[in-house]
């Protein structure tokens, strides 16, 4: 029996690449896709989304909904959770699927009361070189990690970013924007978890005309083991294809690493000696884990970690609101 997904939302354009891997899947299909903006709904049209339903409430009347993906704008998302989670259905959403702890908490409550699975697309934890990263040091390729500095900046493109990111309450940081995949990724990539939040700054930075909007995200971070990630989520970049792009610099006890997202291979240095290790495919991703969850065997990313992931984003976020 196939799981029947419901797409409540389109207002980022991260949900499309979800929308078309259940449509793909041989176990799950699309019974119910719903969004209310009209000017979203026609974007979403135009890329292949098939809309059934008029109101919320004919979404959450779809016979038989077993799962709802939620990719609206951040500051309505954690509502529609809370609402897929009290009709009984199961739930996957694009990050951040909340924007304070409050709601976080509420989330959290119904999840356990209910026994509810979340997933969520933390994708970049199963991008190739990320991957080939993380087998290397869990092989111990380079020792005990040390420290660890990270650029995660990325581009704005104001005028093409959906107008709802500069209002008010609505975007909700760009630390729990971006930084949220840093707090998934750590874990799986050192062994480690993070254990404080030294420092965290954000706010506005020479971007007067968008008052309400943070475009700035510093972090300082201790992991389990002592050791110090450094790094900048901040909307600064020029475009995705920068070498820049969420590039990692690792330093280990035996030997050190250099990756990013874009290019072909991790760089690894030891004993002086230096090669590119060519990137390996994940063998899954946070879908799959997701459904063999819901199947009844947890895998990573759980539920229990991305709640865990979100509460370390929203409170590295608070922090860096107070300054």
């Amino acid at each position: 029996m196939s799981i029947k997904f419901g797409f409540y939302g389109f207002r980022h354009s991260h949900i499309f690449s979800l929308y078309q891997r259940v449509k793909d899947h041989a176990e799950t299909e699309i019974a119910a896709a719903y969004e209310a903006n009209d000017n979203a709904r026609k974007a979403a049209e135009a890329q292949g989304v098939v809309f059934n339903c008029d109101t919320p409430e004919e979404f959450f009347n779809t016979p038989q909904l077993d799962v709802v993906a939620i990719g609206g704008a951040y500051g309505d998302r954690a509502d529609v959770v809370i609402k897929a989670l009290k009709a009984g259905k199961h739930v996957i959403s694009d990050k951040p699927f909340c924007i304070t702890p409050e709601k976080l908490d509420e989330i959290e409550k119904i999840i356990t009361e209910k026994k509810a699975v979340l997933g969520c697309m933390f994708d970049l934890r199963t991008a190739p070189n990320f991957h080939t990263a993380q087998q290397l040091i869990r092989s111990g390729k380079i020792g005990e990690v040390s420290a660890i500095q990270f650029n995660g900046m990325h581009p704005l493109n104001y005028g093409v970013r959906p107008a709802w990111y500069f209002e008010k309450n609505m975007h909700g940081g760009t630390i729990n924007d971006i930084a949220i995949h840093l707090f998934d990724l750590l874990p799986g990539l050192t062994g480690n978890g993070v254990k404080n939040i030294l420092s965290a700054q954000g706010g506005n930075f020479n971007f007067p005309q968008e008052p309400h909007f943070s475009n700035r995200g510093v972090l300082l971070l201790e992991l389990e083991n002592g050791a110090y990630v450094s790094g900048d989520v901040s909307y600064f970049a020029q475009n995705f294809a920068d070498s820049a792009y969420w590039r990692f610099s690792i330093w280990g006890t035996a030997g050190s690493m250099e990756f990013n997202y874009n290019d072909p291979g991790v760089k690894l240095t030891v004993g002086g000696e230096s090669q590119i290790i060519q990137p390996v495919a994940a063998p899954s991703d946070y879908f799959d884990a997701f459904l063999s969850e819901l199947a009844g065997t947890p895998a990573t990313p759980c539920t229990q970690e991305i709640l865990k992931t979100a509460r370390l984003a929203l409170n590295a976020q608070q922090k860096a609101n107070k300054i």
